[in-house]
């Protein structure tokens, strides 16, 4: 274990110890992600091709391509046109899910993300800002999940 993450095992040991000596495996990734001193609140962490790992959204355009054409089916029938998404990620997604629906004319009311590490926040808004900035006003970060949402 690097010394950039002792810290980290510290405090999850403490957690484990103060909890009798054991903790659900939920409560650890928690921790070992979105922890003050976690994964994804590190300045340095990084998706995409040079980063730590990639996801369908880095590859290819096509996954925020054939969401959107659902997305289109799901307005249809319910009249309502808002997007939640959990872990936006880099932002990639959603800068192609919102350049898609508006090639469809069909631009949502409001994107909403769920994301709780600043880093990870920073960086899809810089995303956002670079390659669709035009939709950002309908873009909101939520600190925790929506009780209602349609």
């Amino acid at each position: 274990m690097t010394i950039l993450f002792e810290p980290l095992a510290q405090f999850i040991r403490e957690d484990i110890a103060a909890h009798g000596g054991a903790i659900s495996f939920e409560r650890f990734m928690k921790a070992a992600l979105y922890h003050s001193l976690g994964y994804y609140f590190r300045p340095d962490f990084s998706l995409g091709s040079e980063g730590d790992f990639t996801t369908a959204p880095e590859t290819s355009p096509l996954f925020a391509q054939c969401f959107a054409r659902q997305q289109l089916r799901i307005v249809q029938q319910i009249n309502v046109n808002n997007i939640l998404e959990l872990g936006a990620g880099s932002g990639v997604f959603a800068s192609g899910l919102l350049q898609s629906l508006a090639d469809a004319e069909s631009i949502p009311d409001h994107y909403y993300i769920y994301d709780i590490s600043p880093t990870l926040r920073k960086k899809q808004r810089d995303y956002l800002l670079t390659h669709c900035p035009q939709y950002l006003d309908r873009v909101v970060w939520l600190d925790q999940l929506p009780a209602d949402f349609s």
